[in-house]
């Protein structure tokens, strides 16, 4: 593949659809399908409209490069914004060696790959037939397994969570909002406290994949709650991960199957005993 392949090009190669319309794209992933394939795409469907049905149900659907691609392309437009913005902060931070969590199909490494190929690259999902598919992508023996329960093998100069865990696998529960203001800006301390006992196992895996200087890069659809951000800030503080402002950034792109403009935070931790916490998260809400 040519080096320095840009992103748009890139996903287009790989076989993301960025064009059609969600009924197409289920159409041609069920057409792609085989006939236990077929039946058990029809059956997450239904799970999942009466929400019974998880993410990880629909990523363990393809078993091909073209079917994980079919998939994927319902989330087109923020894979290309945050496969951009990732890829750009993992260069400026020189590092020799990545790890992604969650890293699917594998999309990201490979684009990886051809920015620069003497990168160390490694990552680990635990939908098995996802990382099938991206080691016959990327060369690259990834790692099958829930990163939450999966011993170190190594350690990496940056860690990368790319959308790398879905909100709703958190099973936030129903608390009772009580706010304060935080400057001038007003959160829930219970959804606050509740977040940051969820995120925190995720954020401590994390952190035991990375060397003593490692770098966190994060993005993620935390924007829908501002006490999310800040619960995520402290728990990444208490791990000696602290926010780079200099290299954080909104991202925003517009998702033509939900026919929503989203914002969602692309986050660069250092690290270091800083502790900015607070002034931070302030300056990330102005941003947005």
């Amino acid at each position: 593949m040519k080096k320095n392949i840009g992103v748009k090009a890139f996903l287009k190669t790989m076989g993301l659809q960025k064009n059609l319309k969600t009924k197409q794209l289920d159409n041609r992933l069920l057409i792609s399908l085989d006939d236990e394939g077929k039946t058990k795409l029809e059956e997450v469907w239904e799970q999942k409209y009466y929400g019974f049905a998880s993410m990880l149900d629909l990523y363990s659907i393809p078993k091909t490069l073209k079917q994980a691609c079919l998939l994927f392309s319902h989330d087109y437009s923020r894979i290309e914004k945050s496969m951009e913005w990732t890829t750009q902060k993992v260069l400026l931070l020189k590092s020799k060696s990545i790890l992604e969590m969650g890293c699917g199909f594998g999309l990201l490494i490979k684009f990886l790959q051809t920015r620069d190929p003497n990168l160390r690259l490694m990552g680990i999902d635990q939908a098995h037939n996802l990382v099938d598919i991206g080691t016959d992508l990327t060369g690259i023996n990834l790692i099958a397994g829930n990163y939450l329960e999966v011993k170190p093998q190594s350690s990496y100069d940056t860690i990368i969570s790319d959308f790398g865990f879905d909100l709703e696998d958190l099973q936030m529960p129903n608390s009772e909002h009580q706010y304060k203001e935080i400057g001038d800006v007003s959160i829930c301390i219970n959804c606050c406290r509740d977040f940051k006992e969820k995120i925190t196992p995720y954020i401590k895996s994390w952190r035991k994949w990375g060397n003593q200087n490692s770098n966190l890069i994060m993005t993620g659809r935390l924007t829908r709650n501002h006490s999310y951000i800040l619960a995520t800030l402290e728990v990444a503080n208490e791990y000696n991960w602290n926010l780079d402002m200099s290299q954080t950034k909104i991202l925003q792109t517009y998702n033509k199957h939900t026919k929503q403009a989203e914002k969602f935070p692309g986050f660069v931790f250092n690290s270091n005993n800083e502790n900015k916490v607070r002034e931070n998260f302030q300056k990330i809400i102005h941003m947005l």
